[in-house]
């Protein structure tokens, strides 16, 4: 309900066919802007009462969604819901920016670096995040999985999205 009554504040026409929790859509798949499947996972880090709920997890590049996809890997999540660390084992992590000083997967290293054991290193992860996001952002360029955009810095290929 949430999200209908943002979307029709932002002037979008919503018609509201059912409500359910988040909870529901996990194990099951979304597709993406690209058309793309991917699983939906649980992730406590998330504001349900926020939009859908659901945001798009880029663990290469993101130290807090490394470290929960890491988690439901490991088969943290299966107690409240079972098979989750199956479908987490089949995900490989795509990287999209080559950033100076850091191997194919930004957030992995970084993660390393600060020695971030779980989701519940809280301060770790945000000071991981900062910087990861400016060194990618000011320092990064697009790489061969970003097609066209390819050595493009962060802030060109974002202009040239938009």
């Amino acid at each position: 309900a949430a999200s209908a009554q943002k979307l029709a504040v932002q002037g979008f026409k919503v018609k509201t066919l059912k409500t359910f929790t988040g909870k529901e859509l996990i194990g099951k798949e979304c597709t993406t802007a690209t058309g793309k499947n991917v699983p939906i996972f649980p992730a406590n880090f998330v504001d349900e009462n926020n939009a859908t709920g659901i945001v798009h997890s880029v663990p290469a590049h993101a130290p807090v969604d490394y470290i929960a996809l890491k988690e439901l890997q490991e088969g943290k999540a299966d107690s409240q819901f079972p098979g989750t660390s199956d479908i987490a084992k089949a995900i490989t992590m795509i990287s999209l920016i080559n950033v100076p000083g850091f191997g194919e997967f930004p957030a992995q290293d970084e993660v390393n670096a600060q020695n971030i054991v779980s989701l519940n290193d809280k301060t770790k992860i945000e000071t991981a995040t900062e910087k990861m996001y400016k060194k990618e952002y000011y320092e990064g360029k697009m790489n061969k999985n970003c097609l066209q955009f390819e050595g493009e810095s962060c802030a060109q290929a974002r202009t040239s999205v938009a």
